[in-house]
Formats: structure tokens, sequence, C-alpha cells
């Protein structure tokens, strides 16, 4: 761990500064054997640096940093392949980082629904 320092320090920037348009990035992709098949080769097209670039930003590289000791780059890089790899999904990013959206999205709308009326009767 001590000798790739950098490459956590590194990874955690690019998480936290391109998160979002990473997952915008994702969101337009179509994956062969999804819903549009014949659209399914976008990947493959013009765009094929933009989302192999925005495929490195994930949280799921630390832990195999961590494990193994290959740099930020080369642990996301085996982290895509293995989520590609799966049969249980379909996409470059685990199934965890779109619950976190998810989640994330559900926390927020739900805390401003209810905290609406509490605040509206306080500031009355």
């Amino acid at each position: 761990m001590k000798y790739n320092w950098g490459s956590v320090v590194f990874g955690s920037f690019m998480n936290a500064f391109m998160r979002i348009l990473s997952n915008l990035v994702e969101i337009f992709i179509l994956h062969p054997l999804s819903w549009c098949a014949a659209a399914g080769r976008f990947p493959e097209s013009g765009c094929n640096w933009c989302v192999s670039f925005f495929g490195l930003i994930r949280t799921d590289s630390y832990a195999y940093i961590n494990i193994f000791g290959n740099s930020y780059f080369d642990s996301s890089k085996k982290c895509q392949n293995m989520c590609l790899e799966s049969h249980y999904f379909e996409g470059y990013q685990s199934p965890m980082r779109n619950f976190r959206i998810s989640a994330g999205v559900l926390l927020v709308t739900s805390t401003v629904i209810f905290s609406y009326p509490i605040l509206k009767y306080i500031l009355r």
C-alpha cells in the first residue's frame, strides 16, 4: 500500500471530480446484448477513448490496489474486465455503483419531500 499511495490519491481525485460525468456516460452506453442490440456497438465506435477513460473511474479498484499492489489504472482495468466477463449484468461498472446512485437519489428526494412541510411550518 505504501508504494501505491500516489495511485490512491489520484484515484480519489478522479472519483471525486469525474463521478457525475462518468455516470452520465455509463447511462448512455448501449451495451451488446442489452435492450437495443442493434445499437449495442456504440462502445466500439468513434467514442471508444471516452468509454475507456470513464470506465476507469471506479471505486472497486481500491480493493484491488490493496490486494495486489498494482497502480490505479491497472487495477481499474482489471476490475473493468471482471465486470465485462460477468454473466449477471451488463455494463462496465459494478452493480454496487448503480445501487449507490439509486440510493443517493432516493435519499435526497425523500429528505426534500419530508423536510419541505416541516420548514414551511417553522418558517411561517
